[in-house]
């Protein structure tokens, strides 16, 4: 650049105003977020000369967690800011499976994006000085549009909550239970969740405690408890009586504050536990074909 011989001009403040953003979620295999912010620099003060862009630097979070990104489109360095108006750049936020389960682990309902981004500018023969105040931009993606990204990115239906769907033979209006359950934990619903685990539960007691004896031959076939332990069917029936126990603590708001984490316990704890019954059962039946088994409650 050329010097108009007047020597060097300190720039005092150049800001930057975020007047919008957009975003779109990119596929595997770099998977991630596009933002799409659109910069304007304003307050250049007068008689600075011609400012010019030295980089631009800015912090992205994604639902409160701090990201690295990446720019694909930002002022080039040298270019004169006085022609540069108002102009629409790009930033990548690239997203593993690990950063989405960091994201998920926090989101509630909605995902909150935040933008500030810097300019560092010089003005005719300074030196780079930091752009300062930084524009500020917040994006609230609404949940329905974030579950849309997920799937775009390639984390489909019930990865955004993780969870196994064992194998329930018969019992299916216990199923029905579990895979509300399920749909409660895609919804952020913890409460919601933990009641449909105690539903699926108590549904099946009377179940149980018909076919209780058949299912303990089961449970105990092929094995000989050690002296004063006690034996493999009362340990199951302690586990499925603890797994109630927690299933009751969503029934209870005021003393008992129901987490993402407490409702994927439940949900895991009562679908494995459920599993497990259901198979001791068909086989209890298989080992007394002229009984009629209990129908579900």
């Amino acid at each position: 650049m050329e010097s108009t011989g007047e020597g060097p001009k300190v720039v005092t403040m150049v800001s930057l105003r975020v007047n919008g953003i957009r975003f779109e979620a990119i596929g595997p295999p770099d998977q991630g977020l596009r933002f799409f912010p659109n910069l304007q620099v304003e307050d250049r003060p007068s008689g600075a000369g011609q400012v010019f862009a030295f980089d631009i630097v800015a912090t992205v979070s994604v639902g409160g967690i701090v990201f690295a990104h990446r720019w694909e489109d930002h002022p080039q360095t040298g270019e004169d800011l006085g022609q540069w108006g108002s102009r629409e750049v790009k930033l990548f936020v690239p997203l593993s499976r690990e950063a989405i389960e960091r994201i998920e682990s926090v989101r509630q309902h909605n995902v909150n994006v935040q933008l500030s981004p810097t300019l560092r500018y010089f003005g005719q023969q300074g030196p780079p000085k930091p752009g300062y105040p930084s524009g500020q931009m917040q994006l609230l993606i609404p949940e329905n549009e974030w579950l849309a990204a997920l799937e775009k990115m390639g984390f489909h239906g019930g990865w955004v909550v993780e969870v196994e769907r064992p194998t329930i033979e018969g019992w299916t209006k216990t199923v029905g239970f579990l895979d509300k359950a399920v749909e409660r934990l895609n919804s952020r619903d913890a409460e919601g969740a933990i009641a449909q685990c105690r539903a699926a539960w108590e549904s099946l007691t009377p179940l149980l405690e018909a076919e209780a004896t058949e299912i303990a031959t089961e449970v105990d076939r092929g094995s000989t408890p050690e002296e004063g332990e006690p034996k493999k069917s009362e340990r199951i029936v302690m586990l499925r009586r603890a797994s109630l126990k927690w299933a009751h603590t969503g029934a209870h708001p005021e003393n008992y504050a129901a987490s993402i984490e407490d409702a994927l316990l439940a949900y895991r704890l009562t679908a494995s536990m459920i599993s497990y019954l259901s198979r001791k059962a068909v086989q209890a039946e298989s080992h007394a074909p002229a009984k009629v088994r209990p129908k579900e409650g």
